[in-house]
């Protein structure tokens, strides 16, 4: 029970990271976009780096949420694909995270005591 809701807490952690990076993305990028649309200047390497950011952030859900309907998601229930996509994230990087420690620890258990294991 215990590892269970320190699992929980990880990924809700990391869900609200991803969120937070997502929401300050997206204004960031409208932002940018909005300061060149006067001028019609090409977007700065600045704005294509976050711009390939926001598309590694939203893959996949944010992606196939824009192919429903858009009554689906209006208001505040525009923002349900961020967050489960953010959950969808947390959930990866914990599981990734888990994996890695319990293989590093299965080698560290196998390996004799005078060698020393780096990471």
């Amino acid at each position: 029970m215990k590892t269970t809701l320190r699992r929980a807490l990880m990924i809700a952690l990391l869900a609200l990271c991803h969120l937070a990076a997502s929401a300050a993305g997206l204004m960031a990028s409208f932002g940018a976009t909005m300061q060149r649309l006067d001028t019609g200047a090409p977007g700065s390497a600045l704005d294509l780096m976050l711009d390939r950011l926001l598309t590694l952030l939203y893959f996949p859900l944010v992606h196939l949420a824009q192919l429903a309907p858009r009554e689906w998601f209006k208001g505040p229930m525009g923002w349900l694909p961020f967050a489960l996509n953010s959950l969808l994230f947390g959930w990866a990087i914990a599981s990734a995270g888990q994996w890695w420690r319990q293989r590093y620890l299965r080698i560290a258990a196998q390996a004799p005591n005078n060698v020393e294991l780096t990471p």
